[in-house]
């Protein structure tokens, strides 16, 4: 695969100097000529280009080599999304190529996709652990709080421990790598929401993709829990809320009609409901996500339920933390 040109460059050599915008004339992979024909891929790839480059700026060497690895191990990752892979010829797919660039840009600042009145400043995190000898690779970043946050206890260890959800090596494990990325998703002083993005193999017959977010309550000082959103009337509330929409999905993505409803008992769509890291919130509302295998087989996917706000503040208890307008 070949990144940006000049990014590319400088990364594929293992340098931490600045990275600018590169130049469209020279443009020659599939990557490269998409970006420079979608105007938006374009705008996010100079802004994720520069956010890299001021990032490697304030770090130190070592830090330094441990972002470039990081940022070399994401590229990789944005090309396998954004390529249409039902055809021989590479195709990119451009307008995939400016979210998951912006998303890459969010990271790097330490931005939310919301920020509302009273949000944190965060700043990103890098640590990495390789073991040659035993086929480890483990990479992760985190959010942590900037200089000059206001106090939010306990808020920098739920995020490190929301980023190492899933489970680690044993001894005897052949082969284990565990890639973990992160959303702001919500950023106020009412709320929150970071959610992980992480990916696990142990060498078996495929990795396992899992997502985790961290929920954070300022009002309260501490992390939220689901008993601090619904009851037990909530939680019937938004289970056939969820079936609902969760059958619909299922049907449309070829199920049987017939078989479905063995998979959304009121214990499995519930059991998401009750759980806060299954929760995530963004601008417009919540949404509970199913992995692979939680509803489903694993040739499924993963499931999202949504709940918009006026939703879920009547289903929520009157005193939730949840934001107000």
């Amino acid at each position: 695969m070949r990144a940006p040109l000049l990014l590319a460059a400088l990364l594929l050599a293992g340098t931490t100097a600045p990275a600018l915008a590169f130049d469209c004339a020279k443009a020659k992979s599939p990557i490269e000529t998409t970006i420079c024909a979608t105007p938006e891929a374009k705008r996010a790839d100079d802004a994720m280009s520069a956010a890299y480059a001021a990032l490697q700026a304030g770090m130190d060497k070592a830090h330094g080599q441990v972002l470039l690895r990081n940022q070399r191990s994401w590229l990789q990752q944005r090309e396998a999304r954004c390529r249409d892979w039902s055809q021989e010829t590479v195709r990119i797919d451009g307008a995939c190529l400016a979210r998951e660039t912006e998303s890459r840009h969010r990271l790097l600042t330490g931005e939310a996709e919301y920020a509302g009145p009273g949000a944190l400043p965060f700043r990103p995190s890098f640590s990495e652990r390789i073991e040659p000898a035993h086929k480890v690779e483990v990479s992760i970043a985190v959010p942590q709080l900037a200089a000059g946050a206001g106090p939010a206890p306990g808020l920098d260890a739920l995020l490190q421990a929301a980023a190492k959800t899933a489970d680690d090596p044993v001894d005897d494990d052949p082969h284990y790598s565990y890639d973990a990325g992160y959303t702001i998703t919500y950023d106020s002083g009412e709320l929150v929401s970071v959610l992980f993005d992480i990916y696990v193999d142990h060498g078996g017959a495929h990795g396992q993709g899992v997502q985790a977010a961290a929920n954070y309550a300022p009002m309260l000082g501490r992390a939220l829990k689901a008993d601090d959103l619904v009851d037990d009337k909530g939680v019937t509330a938004l289970t056939n809320l969820c079936r609902a929409q969760l059958r619909q999905e299922k049907i449309r993505r070829g199920a049987d009609a017939d078989a479905v409803d063995g998979d959304l008992t009121d214990k499995a769509v519930g059991d998401g409901i009750r759980t806060i890291e299954s929760w995530q919130f963004r601008r417009d509302g919540a949404a509970i996500h199913y992995d692979a295998y939680e509803i489903g087989a694993y040739a499924e996917g993963s499931y999202d339920c949504t709940i918009p706000w006026p939703v879920l503040r009547k289903a929520a208890k009157p005193d939730a933390p949840l934001p107000r307008s």
